[in-house]
């Protein structure tokens, strides 16, 4: 009976705690919804701001492609270099052809320094100067100081009135002389159209505002009226300065007044403020209805806790609770104050039947957890287990402590987290293994996954681990993964120090040929081009003759140390055989800038001084060649070796750079 009575009371208060548990979880789920409402709400302004400004940019990107791909023309480049008719007609036709095609151009141009039009797509802007002296002077100081096409800004054309975005470029020769200009305007109707067709379903009254940071004037605004105008409205304001100092790391920022809500983003390249502004209330309605359902809730959960949980928490949570709690411990491993339960021992109720049987269970389980742990200690292998879920560590023993890089005696009292574990390597060591460890948490039942890392210990070691993974799903379907680890760094080390054989000349401790052609055909397939430069020693058979073989020898080694001592450690260090070596220098693709590696190099050539050689001096024949584009090592090599030929008949330090053969002709 006295069982019967236990039961009905357990059963109850089960009910009655169920029930006011969620409640109050609802009701707490609420309120976190609200505030998740309310404040995603207010990111979803943030978002729109910054796809508009992005949108915006995009635009504006588009428009400075398109004037630098006219200014890039050959029509263009050669109206600007010769003025004659035929390349005034020619220029014109293109012009005019260009602006056809664009359905934004309000105007295409080009023009002289002067501001002097000598093509342009509406034939009453031709033949004339749109700038005095002195603006024609700012204007080119500001097209000579950008390597890029700029946009100055929207501003509202003087002809059409229309609002207008107006963009410049500089016209280059082939030396890269800047020889004139080129300008375009380009209507806003289509940029206000995308922007009008986006806006938020949630929020179609809001407004868009674009402000230029440097004098605080609308470049954008619905009432076009207001365009070029000083901003005044002192929200607007407020928030422009609040953003400076308030803004996110990644620009996001919102402002509200009891009226207002806006959020703003910040377009760095154009210094430019995008703004979304739009009533707080339609912002927040929803918010409104989800307050009103919270207090109801919160009501019920009230009346309910005071109802039920006077009644049986006091006299019935007690004995439950505290073997609630041990069993709860256990399940962690934890199965300290196990006395806590002791004194349900001699009930006669359930509360007694349940305190004996997790009694029992408990040793028995300790018993196993320290046989277990012992076992998993004492492995050579070093071990880890990981909730699938989480990441969380859940085990993990000494030897796997010694491998990461950890002091097992330090952090035995430490509960270590996978991002302690994370800390332990580099960025570039996590970079290249996050997508393993992806799959690790991913794979199928049972699957096994292998993958090897590299890690840099503390006190300056760098170590190799071999880690197998294996996902297995335990009893009560919590998915773990287990990951067993192996030092292989001896075998790593051996497999790179034959790795650096085969590649490296012995004598010089270069690339060998082979391995700097496959180099050099990456950094070509990467798009990386730049100067290709073949050189070898003048009369090196005299100096072997001469000296001995052994003294060659040093020449190249003195000559591959200056190699490294000249060039940077991005550019490709090669000894193709002999006395032959070359070099890669990615990126330098300008005689201004080649000049500069190679006066460098010959400078230290001659400074290269042997005492077996009784003063007489080391010399070179060097033949250079731009790459700009992707092709065969023997091809650049053979014009190299073409000029280099040259160079030898001058004797002497001497470097010559590849022409094309038309060029060679003239």
């Amino acid at each position: 009976m006295m069982q019967k009575r236990i039961s009905a009371k357990i059963a109850l208060l089960v009910t009655a705690v169920e029930i006011v548990s969620m409640a109050i979880l609802y009701g707490i789920m609420s309120r976190k919804i609200t505030r998740m409402l309310q404040d995603k709400s207010a990111d979803d302004m943030t978002v729109i701001a910054k796809d508009r400004a992005e949108l915006i940019e995009t635009y504006i990107h588009g428009c400075c492609d398109y004037l630098d791909s006219y200014s890039k023309a050959d029509e263009i480049v050669a109206v600007l270099q010769n003025p004659s008719p035929a390349n005034i007609q020619r220029a014109r036709e293109y012009t005019n052809k260009c602006a056809d095609n664009s359905h934004d151009m309000e105007g295409l141009y080009a023009a002289r320094w002067d501001t002097y039009v000598l093509a342009h797509n509406n034939p009453d802007s031709v033949d004339k100067t749109f700038r005095d002296a002195k603006g024609a002077q700012n204007l080119e100081a500001q097209i000579r100081q950008r390597s890029k096409p700029f946009c100055s800004g929207i501003v509202m054309a003087p002809v059409t009135k229309k609002m207008v975005i107006p963009v410049y470029a500089a016209v280059r020769d082939k030396n890269g002389e800047q020889i004139g200009f080129a300008g375009a305007a380009f209507m806003t109707n289509t940029l206000e159209q995308k922007l009008s067709a986006l806006k938020n379903k949630n929020t179609p009254k809001s407004e868009y505002l674009l402000i230029n940071a440097a004098n605080n004037t609308f470049i954008f605004h619905s009432d076009s009226d207001l365009v070029g105008t000083v901003c005044s409205d002192p929200d607007i304001l407020q928030m422009i300065q609040d953003y400076k100092y308030e803004a996110t790391p990644d620009g996001k920022y919102t402002y509200s007044n009891d009226d207002m809500i806006a959020s703003c983003h910040y377009i760095k390249s154009r210094n430019w403020y995008f703004i979304i502004t739009d009533s707080k209330a339609d912002v927040f309605k929803i918010v409104k209805t989800v307050r009103a359902e919270v207090l109801l809730i919160c009501a019920v959960v009230a009346a309910l806790t005071v109802l039920l949980f006077g009644f049986f928490v006091e006299r019935m949570m007690k004995p439950l609770s505290a073997i609630n709690n041990a069993i709860v411990r256990f399940k962690k491993n934890d199965f300290s104050e196990g006395h806590s339960i002791s004194r349900y021992f001699a009930r006669k109720d359930e509360f007694g039947t349940i305190a004996n049987a997790v009694n029992e269970l408990k040793t028995i389980l300790q018993n196993q957890d320290k046989l277990f742990k012992e076992m998993f200690q004492v492995q050579t292998v070093g071990t880890v287990v990981t909730a699938a879920s989480n990441g969380e560590i859940m085990l993990i023993n000494k030897t796997a402590l010694e491998l990461y890089g950890f002091d097992p005696e330090a952090v035995k009292d430490k509960n270590l987290t996978v991002q302690d574990v994370r800390n332990q390597f580099t960025k570039e060591e996590l970079e290249a293994m996050e997508s393993q460890l992806q799959n690790a948490v991913n794979a199928k039942e049972g699957q096994e996954l292998t993958f090897e890392t590299s890690i840099h210990y503390a006190d300056g070691r760098v170590g190799w681990l071999l880690t197998h993974t294996k996902r297995v799903t335990l009893s009560n379907d919590d998915h773990v993964v287990i990951y067993s680890v192996v030092d292989i760094t001896a075998q790593k080390k051996m497999e790179i120090n034959l790795q650096i054989l085969s590649e490296t000349d012995y004598l010089t401790s270069i690339c060998n040929r082979r391995s700097g052609e496959f180099k050099i055909s990456n950094a070509l397939g990467e798009g990386k081009f730049g100067m290709f430069c073949l050189f070898d020693v003048n009369k090196f058979k005299f100096i072997n003759d001469s000296f001995g073989h052994a003294v060659g020898d040093k020449v190249l080694v003195e000559l591959a140390g200056v190699m490294k001592k000249s060039f940077r450690n991005s550019d490709i260090l090669i000894r193709l055989g002999g006395d032959e070596f070359a070099v890669f220098a990615p990126g330098v693709q300008e005689q201004s800038n080649a000049m500069i590696a190679i006066n460098r190099f010959m400078g230290n050539v001659e400074k290269i001084a042997l005492p077996e050689m009784n003063g007489h001096k080391v010399t070179v024949s060097m033949g250079c060649v731009f790459v700009p584009a992707v092709e065969p090592f023997g091809a650049m090599y053979e014009k190299a070796d073409s000029v280099m030929y040259e160079c030898k008949k001058r004797g002497g330090n001497a470097h010559e750079f590849y022409k094309a053969q038309e060029s060679r002709e003239q």
